[in-house]
């Protein structure tokens, strides 16, 4: 069974360790930023990739946890793998 992805890009579903599920949005008024909601009301937060490090990184103002983390994708975008050692899991995969 192989993956493809719909498309390379951080802007979909994403499930945290804790099984929460966390949206990953175009933010409209900052052309190159993403905002970042929760399936349980945390957030909106504003992030940025740097797109010229393959495989990117996305970095989140959290503003309720201590400010700037960053995540780097894994090389097949299944996962987020941030600095303070939590991951996301891609649900834009398709089977």
């Amino acid at each position: 069974m192989s993956n493809n992805l719909i498309a390379k890009s951080f802007i979909g579903e994403w499930k945290d360790l804790n099984g929460t599920v966390i949206t990953i949005t175009s933010n409209r008024s900052k052309d190159g930023y993403y905002e970042i909601t929760y399936s349980n009301g945390r957030g909106a937060f504003v992030g940025s990739s740097f797109s010229g490090i393959i495989p990117p990184i996305l970095t989140v103002d959290f503003t309720d946890d201590g400010g700037d983390k960053s995540g780097q994708v894994s090389s097949d975008w299944s996962k987020i793998i941030w600095d303070n050692e939590t991951e996301w899991t891609n649900l834009n995969l398709k089977d």
